[in-house]
């Protein structure tokens, strides 16, 4: 029966959970037991070997009948042991091993056709190289170039296994002699007991570091004396640079016992090395035991993991029941991936279940991880009433979210799948953006689910009167990101314009005609308000006011035209005083029926009217002897004195219109007026002596 600590129900819930989009409920049941190594792509695809096949499962478990021919390529180069294989450039490289340590390199398409480059009259393989060196079986490494790394332990005269060996080949088959020149020399000697006695040494896997090292891992027998056949072992690697003629770096793990050994290797982002080593049985009693060993990328010891580098796990299932782990990955965050079987301890050995757990990086279980760290599975076997379940393969997608073991029994072999969603990519929540708004214009709420299904919090509240950053924390157990969101809150803006005009003043389409504050509300470049304050002052020339036709006697100048204001400037034409040129002097002599233009300004400078008179010169009057007239004071308020030389017969006060407002008739040469009841303001005042005639202005307060 199965033993399946977590129910596909939970749908993702935690890591270490059965991929219920894998196969049947999170995997595939192949039929029979002959389940050789697997292979994971990139692309979630899984090639194994089952039998003299090879057969590949799509992402989601089910056979890929496109593989090979009708979903198998079928093995034809020789050997009884088909030792390792290795996938690179949608081809697959099988190392096989026949009779008398012969050993055979194949090559094979994915389309099932073999790689016809390699061997003779394209057979597709060929023998290899491996003299009288590497006579166990061989683990091989694939690089992207189709060169390979091929791995065993050497054979002695005597049978025994007394070191560890390492070759790289190229595509053809050939010893690749850039990979230390010493190729003959590369046995790695783990070396002797300390009683003296030489140690056998068995291959288990080779491994691959980013910088190209090579680290090859196994384990070492020993006798204890000469006349027993008791052995011991320890698990052990050796790390072997791939610059020419480095020397390699060899590292026994501390722990030793007695009893079947164990060593698989896992590496870190870093290229720390992990050395997963212990005991399996001792003869054929289970007496699991695990032990982790931590060295840096130069493969010396990291003393801060566990205890002076070493760690020792131990996973008790039930009473009678532990964990003896075979294989080792180190996910991305540190924490340590397990895989093996389930044994009854003290008893024949008989593996009850795999198991795949994970470990904190401080040896505890990491709770996270299936139920309470770890999950169990018994390989389905309806026929056989005790069932003997061993892994066969751990692996894990590129970015560790998803994890596969495999493993067989007497009847049938399987793939499981298992999430791992704490190493998934989290999810980037996407929204809508927010187009910018105007202060105080209505802001919606933001959505509390994303456009992608993420549901979350948002914070600070909202605002509709200030920019802001708004930050969406995911829901617990969303597995996705934070992210944030700014929405543009743009301000309405003013300005202040003080203008000054003549007459009128226009600003965007709207003409003023007096002084005054104005306000506009327009649109700035934001798309908001902008108010605009308009200080206008207006100013209009002073309209000139007279009689246009006026008599002057001979020798008047344009001094002693009358008009108001007096401040006038005169024009001989129309055409000068339109464009103020030519100005006439206040001495210029008047011509009898010209017409001359008056013309006014401002402070400003805004200009009247011009304002024609046209004159009219007479013979009768000629100007007085201004040594001889007098007039005083000036101004005045109530009383004036006139006076000339000779008798003043007249005197008339006109005012700025022109208009004759008071006449006096002296027959005197001197006379006192009231002008008290003349009100305020500036007059003309004219007097007439005989033929003479004098015009003064008078101011009256």
């Amino acid at each position: 029966m199965a033993f399946f600590m977590l129910c596909s129900t939970f749908l993702f819930a935690q890591d270490g959970v059965l991929d219920t989009s894998f196969g049947t409920n999170g995997y595939v049941i192949v039929n029979g037991a002959s389940f050789g190594k697997s292979s994971l792509q990139a692309d979630g695809k899984i090639i194994y070997l089952q039998s003299n096949k090879f057969r590949r499962l799509n992402a989601n478990g089910t056979p890929d009948t496109t593989f090979g021919v009708a979903g198998a390529i079928t093995v034809v180069q020789p050997g009884i042991y088909y030792d390792s294989f290795t996938v690179a450039n949608n081809q697959i490289t099988l190392i096989t091993k026949a009779l008398y340590d012969i050993y055979t390199m194949g090559r094979y398409n994915f389309d099932g056709t073999v790689d016809a480059t390699l061997g003779t009259a394209g057979a597709g393989y060929l023998t290899i190289d491996l003299g009288d060196d590497i006579q166990a079986h061989v683990v091989s490494k694939a690089l992207a170039d189709n060169r390979l790394y091929i791995a065993g332990s050497s054979d002695t005269a005597f049978g025994s296994y007394d070191d560890f060996y390492a070759k790289r080949f190229n595509a053809d088959g050939t010893v690749d002699s850039n990979f230390n020149n010493f190729a003959n020399n590369l046995g790695i000697n783990i070396g002797y007991t300390s009683i003296g006695y030489p140690t056998d040494e068995y291959l288990s896997d080779i491994d691959l570091k980013s910088t190209g090292s090579v680290i090859i891992s196994g384990v070492s027998a020993f006798h204890e004396s000469t006349s027993t056949q008791t052995s011991y072992y320890k698990a052990t690697f050796a790390l072997i640079s791939s610059i020419n003629n480095a020397q390699p770096i060899k590292v026994q793990q501390n722990y030793q016992s007695y009893g079947a050994a164990k060593s698989d290797i896992g590496i870190d982002q870093d290229d720390n090395i992990y050395l997963l080593g212990g005991q399996m049985y001792i003869g054929s009693v289970a007496t699991p035991v695990n032990v982790i060993q931590k060295f840096n990328a130069s493969g010396q010891q990291v003393n801060s993991f566990g205890n002076s580098s070493v760690l020792t796990v131990s996973l008790t299932i039930d009473a009678t029941t532990q964990a003896d782990f075979r294989k080792i990955m180190i996910q991305p965050d540190g924490k340590i991936l397990l895989a093996g079987m389930t044994a009854k301890t003290n008893a024949l050995v008989d593996y009850t279940a795999l198991i795949l757990a994970r470990y904190l990086p401080d040896g505890t279980l990491d709770a996270t991880f299936g139920t309470n760290g770890y999950v169990l599975h018994d390989i389905a076997h309806p026929n056989t009433t005790a069932n003997h379940n061993e892994l066969t393969e751990m692996s894990a997608s590129a970015d560790y979210s998803s994890i596969y073991i495999s493993g067989h029994n007497q009847e049938n072999a399987i793939v499981l799948k298992f999430g791992n969603i704490s190493m998934t990519p989290l999810v980037a929540p996407e929204f809508t953006p927010i187009a910018p708004i105007c202060s105080g214009q209505t802001l919606a709420d933001l959505p509390t689910t994303s456009n992608n299904a993420v549901t979350g919090t948002w914070a600070p509240a909202i605002s509709n009167t200030a920019t802001t950053e708004y930050t969406f924390t995911p829901a617990a157990g969303a597995h996705a990101s934070v992210t944030t969101m700014t929405i543009t809150v743009n301000q309405p803006t003013a300005s202040t314009l003080a203008a000054e005009a003549c007459d009128s003043y226009t600003l965007n389409g709207t003409t003023y005609t007096s002084s005054g504050t104005y306000t506009q509300v327009s649109t700035n470049a934001l798309g908001c308000d902008h108010t605009t304050t308009l200080n206008l002052t207006i100013e209009n020339a002073v309209p000139i006011t007279g009689q246009s036709t006026q008599t002057l006697v001979v020798g008047a100048t344009i001094a002693d035209i009358i008009v108001s204001p007096s401040t006038v400037v005169w024009y001989a034409s129309a055409a000068d005083a339109a464009g103020q040129n030519n100005p006439l002097s206040a001495t210029t002599a008047l011509v009898n029926s010209a017409t001359y233009y008056a013309v006014s300004s401002s402070a400003l400078g805004c200009i009247s009217t011009p304002f024609p008179v046209t004159v009219s010169v007479t013979l009768g009057n000629v100007a007085f002897d201004d040594t001889a007239f007098s007039l005083y004071p000036n101004p005045s308020s109530d009383f004036i004195t006139v006076g000339y030389s000779q008798s003043i017969d007249k005197v008339s006060f006109i005012n700025m219109l022109g208009q004759e407002v008071l006449a006096k008739s002296l027959n005197s040469n001197t006379g006192k007026i009231d002008v008290s009841a003349l009100p305020s303001g500036t007059y003309f005042v004219k007097a007439y002596s005989g033929n003479l005639a004098k015009t003064l202005k008078l101011v009256k307060n």
